[in-house]
C-alpha cells in the first residue's frame, strides 16, 4: 500500500503541489474522493481564500486559530466537515447506508424495490463535473420510468 499511496500523491501533485497551497490533509490524502477546482489555487494565491488550521475560538466578529492568528471582520465561515449518507424518510428495507456506502443498482435504483419507482440522482463520485453525470442519470431514470 505504501507504493500505491506514493503514486496517488505523485499523480495528484502533477496539477499543482498541494503543500504549497496548504491543502495537504494532516492525516494524508489517501482514499478520499478528489475534489477538482480550477479556481482554488489562484484564489489562495491572491488572498481571496485563506486556508487555516483548526479554530481555537470565535468572537462576535473574528476567529482565533490554533496557530495564534486572528481574522477580524469575518463575513462568512465555511465549515468543510463532510457529510453522512442518511435517508430518514425511507424505510431501511428500501435503502440503508452502511459505513457511508449505499448499494444502488447502477448507482441509481434501490435494488430491493419490487418496481423501479425511486431513483437516487447524483449519489456517485465521478472524476469530473458532477452536473453532467447527474444529468445522464436523470435521463436514464426518466426512460426507465417511461
Amino acid at each position: 500500500s505504501f507504493v500505491s499511496d506514493w503514486l496517488y500523491v505523485k499523480k495528484m501533485n502533477t496539477w499543482f503541489k498541494h503543500e504549497n497551497y496548504g491543502l495537504m490533509p494532516l492525516n494524508g490524502p489517501l482514499r478520499k474522493e478528489p475534489v477538482f477546482n480550477d479556481e482554488l489555487p489562484s484564489r489562495i494565491l491572491c488572498g481571496t481564500v485563506s486556508i487555516k488550521p483548526s479554530v481555537k475560538e470565535f468572537t462576535e466578529t473574528s476567529a482565533v486559530f490554533e496557530d495564534g492568528t486572528v481574522f477580524e471582520a469575518i463575513d462568512y465561515i465555511i465549515f468543510a466537515t463532510g457529510y453522512d449518507y442518511a435517508y430518514p424518510f425511507l424505510d431501511d428495507s428500501i435503502i440503508k447506508s452502511r459505513n457511508n456506502e449505499v448499494t444502488l443498482f447502477k448507482g441509481i435504483f434501490p435494488p430491493k424495490m419490487e418496481r423501479p419507482t425511486l431513483a437516487v440522482i447524483g449519489l456517485v463520485q465521478s472524476l469530473g463535473a458532477a452536473i453532467p453525470t447527474a444529468d445522464l442519470q436523470a435521463r436514464w431514470a426518466a426512460k426507465v420510468f417511461a
